[in-house]
């Protein structure tokens, strides 16, 4: 059974300087549209391809060479969890189309664009809370997508509800 469409959130067209911006992306030129979110590792915008696809783009600013390993270390992470995804998919845990870097020290990584936003946003536009039903369906497939990253030996230490993202499909937790 698919999660039913939320009322859309006022608070999801906030503008920044990034907006507008286009970046390469491994299928094509990304113009980023709307600032989605951010975390404690760089920001996450709402992005375009040229054909109209929509996709999430995670953009990095790195000053330093900490910065810049950190950028690397999650980059590889996600590209093992891809190559293994090949062999193993899962669901329930958000697909990763790839990384790229600008002159101006900013990384990129790819993803689709979940159409409901996070569960944290989801959860609120639905009133504030999740029926039984559906929080036993969403902790059984979240436990899906954890038990799938923990079989390849990728440990989520960021778990909570602004890292699940939610499509018409299937929850999905964000490694990014």
């Amino acid at each position: 059974m698919a999660f039913p469409t939320p009322p859309q959130s006022p608070s999801s067209n906030r503008s920044t300087s990034r907006e507008g911006s286009v970046f390469g992306s491994p299928r094509g030129p990304v113009r980023l549209v709307s600032k989605l979110g951010r975390g404690s590792f760089g920001s996450v915008y709402k992005g375009m391809m040229k054909d109209g696809t929509k996709c999430a783009v995670k953009v990095v600013s790195y000053d330093s060479c900490m910065d810049a390993f950190d950028f690397e270390h999650e980059a590889e992470i996600l590209e093992e969890l891809q190559r293994n995804s090949k062999r193993l998919r899962n669901e329930h845990i958000v697909d990763f189309d790839g990384s790229g870097c600008e002159e101006d020290k900013v990384g990129l990584f790819f993803f689709p664009l979940a159409d409901h936003g996070s569960l944290e946003e989801y959860v609120r536009n639905v009133g504030g809370r999740l029926d039984g039903a559906q929080s036993r369906r969403l902790l059984y497939q979240l436990n899906d997508g954890l038990a799938y990253i923990h079989s390849i030996g990728i440990y989520h230490r960021d778990i909570k509800p602004a890292n699940v993202l939610m499509s018409s499909s299937a929850p999905g937790m964000s490694l990014f």
